[in-house]
């Protein structure tokens, strides 16, 4: 369960904190619903996360509904029982759009996560569970909320367009309007390509990170990915640090020398 970070635990392992996207249901329970593809994992694939220093996790994107209600629910079990946060999605809407807070040192870090890749009647005041939306007055109302908490706010988009490697407009307003609300740092993912990191006014936006763990070397731009090293300094993203990455035949990613 370990082997997809092997040649890249190294590395994670020095970080205080790890971040990433976890895109598929962790669960021996749904039936699937038929998309053109659906991912499930064993809970034991959450032994390799543990093993590589992730701590925390997005759980809004288009991928978590794969398998149904219970899958995800049980899914948000098993974060829980292996003590890996999650952000972005829970039982409730309060709950999905409530930040995670992260301790490193005296620094709090607040976590939100969103996704537009996702059928809205899951996203509701009412839906019981609930999976975060990108909308805007939504959006202030919980960076909001999160500064009160967190030193440091940090926002996980799941959108733009699969394959482009350069982020639209769609992604940019939100990405700055996240930032003008509070946010220190704005990542996202889902077109499974690198693409652009700006600095807007005091905050740091990665619009996509491409691909980590996922079967995609068929073309160069899929076959290669990006990790951000993340350093704060009194309780402030001093700066950030881009690691490229690759993968091997077998997906394992490695940092490219």
């Amino acid at each position: 369960w370990g082997y997809p970070f092997r040649k890249i635990s190294s590395e994670l392992l020095t970080a205080d904190l790890v971040f990433g996207n976890l895109e598929s249901v962790i669960s021996d329970q749904g039936r699937d619903l038929g998309n053109l593809y659906s991912f499930r994992a064993d809970e034991r694939a959450l032994e390799g996360l543990s093993a590589a220093n992730i701590s925390i996790v997005s759980v809004a994107n288009n991928h978590v509904w794969d398998y149904g209600k219970a899958a995800y629910l049980d899914t948000l079990h098993n974060l829980n029982k292996h003590k890996i946060s999650f952000t972005g999605g829970g039982t409730t809407f309060e709950q999905a759009h409530w930040p995670t807070l992260k301790q490193v040192g005296d620094t709090s870090i607040a976590f939100l996560a969103y996704t537009n890749l996702i059928p809205r009647n899951l996203t509701t005041v009412d839906s019981r569970p609930s999976i975060a939306y990108i909308e805007k007055e939504q959006l202030r109302k919980d960076i909001t909320r999160a500064k009160e908490f967190g030193d440091v706010v940090v926002v996980s988009f799941h959108w733009g367009e699969e394959y482009k490697t350069f982020h639209n407009r769609y992604q940019e307003s939100m990405a700055h309007l996240s930032v003008d609300f509070g946010a220190d740092l704005v990542v996202g993912h889902h077109p499974h390509v690198v693409q652009d990191v700006e600095k807007y006014k005091g905050g740091f936006i990665a619009y996509s990170l491409g691909n980590f763990i996922f079967d995609q070397n068929f073309n160069d731009v899929t076959s290669t990915g990006l990790m951000l090293r993340v350093n704060i300094r009194d309780k402030k993203i001093y700066d950030i640090k881009k690691i490229p990455i690759a993968f091997t035949d077998t997906f394992q990613p490695y940092v490219i020398d």
